[in-house]
């Protein structure tokens, strides 16, 4: 199987809910549900199936979750690209605000702040990586996840 990412316009936008139907669905999915403990089972009790920033390099293929700042380790090409976003700022960042303070690490940027720099760090790397992409919305993910699973997984 080729390598196909699923990535975000910054956190708490649904990636976590996709990995975790994919794995259900039998793809190959890369990453760890916590991190090794490292994430917080209040945040997304199924988990998160993250990849520690540092082993992007080491992707091959299978399904995997990359955020748009490690989007630039990779050294396998990306065969397809899942983006999702939130319509609604206002619930991501609450939502986002409301994760950082699970976690163990002490942020040196606030959530919009994170988000802003996932849409512009993700637009930069499209602008000079052509690959098979499809954007869908958080809002919109029940409806369409047989869609992303069918598409991840062709």
């Amino acid at each position: 199987m080729a390598l196909n990412i699923v990535t975000g316009i910054g956190p708490r936008v649904g990636s976590s809910f996709v990995m975790q139907q994919c794995k259900a669905q039998g793809l190959p999915v890369r990453g760890d549900a916590f991190l090794d403990g490292f994430l917080p089972i209040e945040g997304n009790p199924n988990g998160y199936y993250d990849i520690w920033p540092w082993d992007v390099q080491k992707l091959t293929d299978g399904v995997a979750k990359v955020w748009p700042t490690s989007l630039q380790y990779l050294t396998t090409p990306i065969d397809k690209l899942v983006i999702l976003e939130r319509k609604n700022l206002d619930k991501q960042i609450k939502s986002c605000i409301k994760q950082m303070e699970r976690e163990p690490v002490d942020f040196t940027l606030e959530a919009e702040e994170i988000i802003g720099l996932a849409d512009v760090t993700l637009k930069e790397w499209l602008s000079n990586n052509k690959v098979e992409s499809r954007l869908y919305y958080t809002e919109e993910l029940d409806f369409n996840i047989n869609k992303i699973i069918k598409f991840l997984g062709d």
